[in-house]
């Protein structure tokens, strides 16, 4: 058994190596995208792929006539005809349906595994009809299969898995079977077909680079988009859609909490020390905050000397609060900068979902409450928040 497994090791490795030599590899973080990239330029084609299959069929029928068997003049057309109607409007009824990137794969591996049995069958009926063809028709056959696989090949072209699959085992027994034939002529015609294979093969790999690339651009744009440039957090713009995926994303497993953060002394510090120093405190809060929320939802800088953290599911109150009450004793130790040991504290309104609130603004207003009558505390204010204020912090994020 282990020797088995170690020889399905070793070949799956060989797979992945020979694969890295044709195909760039895919980060984890654009996997999703990558796969509902594909599915949607395959979804755009494949209509238009079983359009062309089926007028091939029709121009192999006819052009069969006296040539070959009935078989080819009529039943295989006929089918491949049908078959190519009935698929092109199942897919055209999905053409704007949207999808998850699980659908994505799925969808993609279903395209990948009938694609080998059609490959199957179009080169079997290609060597079928090379040999049963007599004269000058012989070359038909292969060359009205090849356009059908040079016509997938091209459909497919955003999903190299396919389309390379495709083109291999459609068109190299084809190749073989008249390049041994022994005719010079078949065999230029099999060699024409392997050149404008090769040209098809560079033509896949080259879609998929670009389409890879743009991928790496848009993630790349995207990230500076959502990232504090200071920080090198999710700013504020990031933090609201991280709050709106996790109010979609809450189960029973447990409910979310969110903190809003304010550093109480930071204006004062920062017009005191100036504000080379102001920045170095801001960016040592984003590294204790990155340090101690690692298994946070999300830890974001949402203005000047204000952070938020979306705090992972839990299913007690308590927990959110001890979280809480850890970000706020750390925010508030001494900061080192430049030699001088910098004195600031921090206030953290907490908000529980759902109990404070089923919203983004109930969530948001919960916690600048709480947060203002930690920041009142600490000035010694003993009054009531102003709601005013709380409204005008939760305006920002609409």
């Amino acid at each position: 058994m282990q020797a088995n497994g170690k020889k399905a090791g070793g070949v799956a490795r060989f797979v992945a190596t020979v694969r890295a030599l044709f195909l760039p590899p895919v980060p984890d973080h654009l996997a999703d995208r990558l796969a509902i990239r594909q599915f949607k330029r395959v979804r755009e084609f494949v209509p238009v792929l079983y359009l062309t299959i089926a007028v091939i069929s029709l121009a192999a029928g006819v052009a069969a006539h006296d040539n070959l068997p009935w078989i080819f003049q009529s039943v295989l057309p006929a089918g491949f005809i049908l078959l190519s109607a009935v698929r092109m409007v199942m897919w055209r009824k999905h053409q704007q349906v949207d999808v998850t990137a699980q659908q994505a794969k799925r969808a993609l591996r279903s395209v990948f595994w009938s694609s080998l049995p059609l490959s199957m069958f179009g080169a079997l009926m290609a060597v079928l009809g090379f040999f049963l063809a007599t004269g000058e028709s012989r070359a038909l056959p292969p060359m009205f299969i090849t356009f059908a696989a040079f016509a997938c090949a091209n459909c497919l072209s955003s999903f190299p898995k396919a389309a390379m699959t495709t083109l291999v085992i459609t068109m190299v027994p084809t190749m073989v079977v008249m390049i041994i034939w022994g005719d010079t002529s078949v065999g230029a015609i099999a060699i024409t077909m392997a050149v404008v294979s090769l040209l098809q093969f560079r033509f896949i790999l080259s879609t998929f680079r670009e389409m890879l690339h743009n991928l790496h651009l848009q993630h790349d744009m995207q990230t500076l988009a959502e990232t504090d440039h200071l920080t090198g957090l999710s700013n504020r713009r990031a933090f609201t859609s991280q709050l709106e995926a996790a109010l979609k994303g809450d189960e029973d497993g447990g409910n979310f909490a969110i903190t809003m953060i304010d550093l109480d002394g930071f204006k004062p510090a920062n017009d005191r020390y100036g504000h080379a120093a102001g920045d170095a405190i801001l960016v040592e809060v984003a590294g204790r905050l990155r340090t101690l929320c690692a298994n946070e939802t999300s830890v974001a800088r949402i203005g000047g000397d204000e952070f938020a953290v979306i705090l992972a599911p839990s299913h007690d109150r308590i927990t959110h609060a001890e979280r809480a009450t850890a970000i706020q004793s750390i925010l508030s130790m001494p900061y080192a900068i430049d030699g001088d040991l910098i004195h600031i504290t921090a206030s953290v309104g907490l908000a529980c979902h759902p109990v404070d609130g089923h919203t983004i603004t109930a969530l948001l207003k919960s916690a600048d409450c709480a947060l203002y009558a930690q920041k009142n505390r600490y000035y010694g204010i003993d009054e009531a928040v102003d709601d005013d204020d709380a409204d005008r912090q939760i305006g920002l994020f609409a």
